[in-house]
């Protein structure tokens, strides 16, 4: 019962601010400076003539200090992103992650998107180089519920989980109406024939640049070449990636200024999910953070190893993150306890 309610103890403490209110005796016309900045969710104050200051503390959902009609926000979370185990995650939904993919098309911005779940925070916190790729994408989705309550705990509920075959099917929705090219790169040849039909089937107007099944093994430069030739070549708006975590990610990267189509997007088993050759969690299984559990089950031969160093790991990770939180957090309620206490005296 204790870490159950340290839990929301660190869910109500992210998502709390406070409210300073000012109250003058001395006429405001005497009133020269007062300054009230809160950084770090603590308080401070300087006051130059004035006489009385009664600084009362209120919970609420806003930030607001006033000063003779001055409003100010205190620092938060960037909207661009919440830190989650050194996983910088991208603060949005499906609807706007697929605007903001609409907008690098029509601007020819090229970037990338990474669509991220425990497994690849874990990579990420080993691998200084798979690291510096997330850091470095235009977006970085959340497709994993544990990442999504571990936000939730820090207070951020404006992030949403955004797996990889959500965002595929909506963004060929959006494509068969904007005209935008698809390309498909990564999978078997078969998996990418139907991967390709079953789209057409569902989104008529989707125009497919064209597909590529590269050798599972490491490609010579000349192999290499050819390969971005051949996308280029096809001129598409969209190349998808399914190699693979963090295989996909890092390909990306190292692309990013050879490939000439404005946005990459990896997204993983997303190839053979839509493509009916592996089967999909149950929804139930989705949204209780169960999805791992049931791949497990679908590939134990493949994915044990994974699992078994993952799971563990990022549970540690997980807990500790989240003590340090509820102490951090403390520490700046007690801090703002004795600014109450002393601004009565």
């Amino acid at each position: 019962m204790g870490f159950v309610g340290f839990l929301f103890f660190s869910k109500a403490i992210g998502a709390t601010s406070y409210r300073l209110q000012t109250f003058l005796t001395a006429p405001h016309e005497q009133f020269q400076t007062l300054f009230a900045t809160v950084s770090n969710q603590s308080l401070y104050r300087h006051d130059s003539q004035l006489r009385v200051l009664r600084l009362e503390i209120v919970m609420s959902n806003n930030v607001i200090v006033k000063d003779a009609g001055v409003m100010m926000q205190p620092p938060r979370k960037s909207d661009a992103g919440v830190n989650v185990l050194g996983l910088n995650l991208s603060i949005v939904g499906l609807h706007g992650a697929v605007e903001t993919i609409e907008r690098w098309i029509e601007q020819r911005q090229k970037r990338y998107v990474c669509v991220a779940d425990s497994h690849c925070a874990i990579e990420s916190r080993t691998n200084s180089q798979f690291r510096a790729v997330y850091r470095n994408a235009g977006l970085v989705t959340a497709d994993g519920m544990p990442l999504v309550w571990m936000c939730r705990l820090f207070g951020e509920r404006r992030l949403e989980r955004i797996r990889g075959t959500d965002l595929m099917r909506e963004l060929s929705r959006v494509s068969q109406l904007k005209g935008y090219r698809q390309f498909y790169f990564g999978g078997r040849e078969q998996v990418l024939k139907t991967l390709q039909e079953n789209l057409v089937r569902a989104n008529p107007a989707l125009q497919v640049a064209g597909a590529f099944s590269p050798p599972f093994r490491s490609l010579s430069r000349e192999e290499d070449d050819a390969i971005i030739k051949r996308i280029n070549d096809a001129q598409p708006d969209i190349v998808w990636v399914g190699l693979g975590a963090p295989k996909q990610e890092l390909w990306m990267a190292e692309h990013l200024d050879r490939i000439q189509a404005p946005v990459m997007i990896g997204v993983g088993a997303a190839f053979d999910f839509l493509a009916e050759a592996k089967r999909e969690a149950p929804v139930w299984m989705q949204q209780s953070g169960l999805e791992w559990l049931f791949r497990l089950c679908s590939e134990p031969r493949r994915l044990w190893r994974r699992y078994a160093r993952v799971v563990p790991t990022f549970i540690v990770l997980a807990t500790a993150a989240l003590i340090w939180h509820g102490i951090e957090a403390a520490k700046d309620r007690a801090k703002l306890r004795i600014i109450r206490w002393q601004s009565f005296l």
